[in-house]
């Protein structure tokens, strides 16, 4: 039952972080004072499925938002400028943004507003970004940790 709690708790950290615009995640703070070495095996793996989930929902949701209020062909014809921006960082954009903390909300509400590739491809460049993320956070807290000891 512990392992469901963290797992819920992990959840609304990283919710409250991909939803809005934070300047530092809460999810980051927490997994770094939290950081256990006993606990890095199922903590890790919940961490990523929650971030690739949660950025799947902020996708679809301003996916859906943008399909509603863009109506205009003044507005499609501005969002397309920006969909050919963005389609030229592509794949490699979305997992350099999830590698690093401060521009990732916005890119992911960004790629949902102009419908940007397929669902698969968005999930797989979040697990890479959020994996490189949460490994560099894991170093920095293992060795900051046996720094101060």
């Amino acid at each position: 039952m512990s392992i469901l709690l963290k797992f819920l708790q992990i959840y609304i950290y990283s919710f409250i972080a991909t939803a809005f615009f934070l300047p530092v995640s809460s999810l980051d703070v927490y997994y770094t004072t939290t950081f256990n070495l006993e606990t890095l095996w199922y903590i890790f793996p919940m961490i990523i499925l929650v971030e690739v989930i949660n950025a799947n929902i902020i996708y679809k949701f301003s996916r859906f938002l943008s399909s509603k209020i863009i109506k205009s062909e003044k507005k499609k014809e501005q969002l397309k400028k920006i969909q050919d921006k963005i389609n030229g960082y592509g794949f490699w954009g979305i997992v350099l943004a999830g590698a690093t903390p401060l521009p990732y909300s916005l890119v992911l509400y960004s790629l949902g507003a102009v419908k940007w590739g397929n669902v698969r491809k968005f999930s797989l460049a979040v697990l890479i970004g959020r994996s490189i993320k949460y490994i560099g956070l894991s170093l920095i807290a293992y060795y900051g940790i046996q720094l101060f000891i």
